[in-house]
């Protein structure tokens, strides 16, 4: 072989297994790598504002109609910007609540939820990577209810004919929150569509692909074998710090990790 043409083609041999190299390091970076849960966006920016919802008025109205299951998407307002959003799937049984959560950016469907009881007001909240959960505490509970249902041309979201009303809920503090619901005249009344109209956070709720199906039971339990989380605080603490490499401290202490801020700065949501 001429000099030149071997001097080419070993030129090409080493390109080649420079292409294959970096693409492999890519690869390996994209798969060991994963968002950090305290992204904008992520649960430790968005699991308090999902409990808050769904542990108030929300998980009552979720919940007084029949067994179901169905996604579901929640999109928060972000002072002027784009909406955060968590979707994923809602599961109810006899007035119990499961919500496997999808957060933007970060983790896969169901690796954080929550299991609410509307009717004992408890529950906790998981994560499936740190094989743990927590206690939901201070849920907000109401002592009345006014419902005006909104007389209007019938509408229809999804094909279903759907009555909308808004509903104003008395709380025990004495705060009054009120929302706009648009529920299934064919499917039972069920929510389709729930919006926040005087309550922090706002929230559009759009609840879809309902299926008219029981789930088993025990997806409504404290998961089996799970590590308990002194609250949801002490939760995300641990998880970020496993992220990190680190370790937040005993799990019914709450191990306290410097680095988190729950959302909104320490606001309670």
């Amino acid at each position: 072989m001429h000099p030149s043409a071997f001097i080419n083609t070993l030129k090409v041999q080493i390109l080649k297994i420079f292409i294959l190299l970096t693409s492999f390091a890519s690869f390996v970076s994209g798969c060991s790598s994963k968002p950090s849960i305290y992204v904008k966006g992520g649960p430790a920016d968005l699991l308090p504002r999902l409990t808050s919802v769904i542990t108030g008025p929300v998980g009552v109205l979720l919940t007084n109609k029949s067994d179901y299951s169905s996604d579901f998407t929640i999109k928060f307002q972000n002072g002027g910007g784009n909406p955060l959003t968590v979707s994923g799937q809602l599961l109810v049984r006899d007035g119990k609540l499961r919500v496997e959560a999808v957060f933007d950016k970060s983790m896969a469907a169901g690796d954080v939820g929550m299991i609410w009881n509307a009717g004992a007001n408890q529950g906790n909240v998981f994560s499936e990577e740190l094989q743990g959960y927590a206690p939901i505490d201070e849920a907000v509970r109401f002592t009345n209810l006014v419902i005006q249902v909104v007389n209007s041309p019938v509408e229809r979201i999804r094909s279903h004919p759907v009555e909308k009303a808004n509903l104003t809920f008395e709380c025990n503090d004495g705060e009054r929150m009120s929302f706009q619901t648009f529920r299934a005249q064919d499917m039972y009344g069920l929510i389709m569509q729930i919006s926040s109209l005087n309550t922090l956070p706002a929230f559009t709720m759009v609840v879809s692909n309902i299926r008219l199906e029981i789930p088993a039971e025990e997806l409504f339990l404290p998961p089996d074998g799970f590590t308990r989380y002194a609250n949801e605080a002490a939760m995300l603490n641990e998880l970020g710090a496993r992220q990190q490499g680190g370790f937040s401290g005993k799990p019914d202490q709450g191990g306290v990790n410097i680095n988190y801020k729950p959302a909104g700065g320490g606001q309670s949501y």
